[in-house]
């Protein structure tokens, strides 16, 4: 049995193009904000072992995003 999807006006694609593209957007500056919070959080005082057991993660994977984050941290100041 296949599904019969009615076709969409271009308008409508339009808005649902540039709202996809804002969601991505969001999506990768929570990605970043994340690192950064990272980051800072190994910078402040805990252990990459303390971030990765309080996250469930492997303490290579948190160090990783820790660098990422310092990185990104890096780019916003002026």
């Amino acid at each position: 049995m296949t599904s019969r999807r009615s076709p969409l006006a271009d308008e409508t694609k339009a808005v649902l193009a540039v709202r996809l593209s804002h969601g991505k957007e969001a999506a990768a500056r929570a990605l970043e904000d994340f690192h950064v919070d990272v980051h800072l959080a190994n910078a402040m005082g805990m252990t990459i072992a303390e971030i990765a057991a309080a996250l469930d993660e492997r303490p290579s994977t948190v160090g990783d995003w820790s660098q990422r984050g310092k990185a990104a941290l890096a780019r916003r100041e002026p």
